[in-house]
């Protein structure tokens, strides 16, 4: 019933150049061919969704903010964090088909853990 209204928004906003991306919270798994049907570039979703086997489904339709790993940044050594931070890079900073990264309130972002997904993801799309 809104995708067709959505898909106006959309398509206007690509019209002067944007990039769309759609807000919205809440168990999203069934709604993801909907939200690619309206044209929207990008999701973020929250914990309760599955963002591994949404981007595996519909990586390649849409940019997925995938929730990564997390750790316990006061006990994780940095090289641990560095360790996580390339594994995430690897599965999900690849050319053809890129996630976003959703850290949204994890407090995982420490300095070495960005660092190092930069680095390892300028590695990937530079291949």
């Amino acid at each position: 019933m809104i995708v067709p209204y959505m898909r106006k928004v959309t398509d206007y906003l690509h019209s002067k150049g944007k990039f769309c991306e759609l807000h919205s919270c809440g168990q999203a798994l069934k709604q993801i061919p909907n939200f690619i049907a309206a044209g929207w570039d990008s999701w973020s979703g929250q914990a309760m969704n599955d963002t591994v086997k949404i981007y595996e489904e519909y990586g390649d339709k849409l940019l997925v903010g995938v929730i990564p790993e997390t750790f316990d940044v006061e006990t994780a050594s940095e090289e641990k964090q560095r360790e996580m931070a390339r594994a995430y890079a690897n599965k999900f900073a690849v050319p053809g088909k890129p996630a976003s990264l959703n850290s949204y309130g994890s407090g995982i972002l420490t300095p070495a853990y960005a660092e190092e997904l930069y680095k390892q993801s300028r590695i990937n799309y530079a291949k």
